[in-house]
C-alpha cells in the first residue's frame, strides 16, 4: 500500500512538471523575440526602434555639435571680418605715414627755399647797405678835398704864392720842376698875365681865359682856380706836365 501511494504521488506530479517546463520555455522565447528583432521586422519599426533607443543626453550631444558647428562657421566669418578690417586699416595708415612723409617733404622744400630767399634778400640789403656806406665815404672824401681846396685857394690868395700852391697839388718833384719851367715860359706865374696878340690869359695863359671858368668864377684874379685849371688841361692833353714841358720845347707852345 505504501508502494502504490508514492506512484500514484510521482504520477501527479508529472503533467504539473512538464507544464512548468513548458511554461518557463515558453516565457524565455518571448523575451528573446522582444529583445531582438528577427530578420522578418521590417525597416520602419527597426528605424522606429531605434529612434525609441537614442538617450535624452545623446540627442543633446547631437544638437550641441550642430551648434558649434554654427559657431565655428560664424567665427569663421568675424574672425576673416576682422583679418580684411585690420588690412584695411593698416592701409589706410600706410596712406597716411605716405601722405605725411608728402607734405613734410614739401614743408622741407619749402623752409628751404624760404631760407634761400632770406639769405638772398640778407646779401641784397648787406650790398645796398654796403653800396650807401661806399657812397657816403666818398661823398665825405669829396667835401673834404673841396674844403682842403678852399683852404688852399685862399692860402693861394692871400699869401701870393702860386708856385707854393702848385706844389701841393703835385706829389713828383720831377713834374713840379718841369710845371715851373713850363709857366715861367708862360707867363712868368703872373696871374694877370694878358697876351693881346692871342687873348691867353693867366699863369697858364689859357686860350681864351675865359675857358678857365669851369675851375671858378674868380678865374679872372684868382691863381689858385686858374692853376687848377691849368693842371686839368695838361693832364687832359698831355698826361704830365714833363709831357707838356717837352711839347713846348719841341714846338714853342702847348
Amino acid at each position: 500500500m505504501g508502494l502504490h501511494c508514492k506512484r500514484q504521488r510521482v504520477m501527479s506530479l508529472v503533467p504539473i512538471t512538464a507544464v512548468a517546463v513548458a511554461a518557463a520555455v515558453s516565457t524565455q522565447f518571448v523575451l528573446v523575440s522582444a529583445a531582438a528583432p528577427t530578420k522578418t521586422m521590417s525597416h520602419s519599426v527597426q528605424v522606429v526602434a531605434t529612434t525609441a533607443q537614442i538617450s535624452p543626453t545623446e540627442r543633446a550631444f547631437d544638437e550641441r555639435s550642430r551648434a558649434d558647428g554654427v559657431s565655428r562657421s560664424a567665427k569663421r566669418a568675424a574672425l576673416v571680418g576682422r583679418l580684411n578690417a585690420a588690412v584695411a586699416r593698416a592701409a589706410h595708415a600706410q596712406a597716411a605715414r605716405t601722405q605725411a612723409a608728402r607734405a613734410q617733404a614739401a614743408r622741407t622744400r619749402a623752409a628751404s627755399a624760404a631760407r634761400s630767399a632770406a639769405r638772398a634778400l640778407h646779401e641784397r640789403q648787406a650790398q645796398a647797405l654796403a653800396s650807401r656806406r661806399a657812397a657816403v665815404h666818398q661823398a665825405a672824401q669829396r667835401a673834404t678835398a673841396r674844403r682842403l681846396a678852399v683852404k688852399r685857394t685862399l692860402t693861394a690868395g692871400n699869401q701870393g704864392s702860386p708856385k707854393a700852391y702848385a706844389k701841393s697839388l703835385i706829389a713828383s718833384g720831377a713834374q713840379y720842376r718841369c710845371l715851373v719851367l713850363l709857366w715861367t715860359r708862360e707867363s712868368g706865374w703872373n696871374h694877370l698875365a694878358d697876351n693881346p696878340s692871342s687873348d691867353a690869359y693867366g699863369i697858364p695863359q689859357s686860350l681864351p681865359g675865359s675857358k678857365m671858368a669851369s675851375a671858378g668864377a674868380d678865374w679872372r684874379t684868382n691863381p689858385a682856380t686858374q692853376i687848377r685849371w691849368g693842371l686839368g688841361y695838361i693832364r687832359a692833353t698831355y698826361g704830365t706836365p714833363c709831357g707838356a714841358w717837352a711839347h713846348s720845347q719841341a714846338v714853342g707852345w702847348y
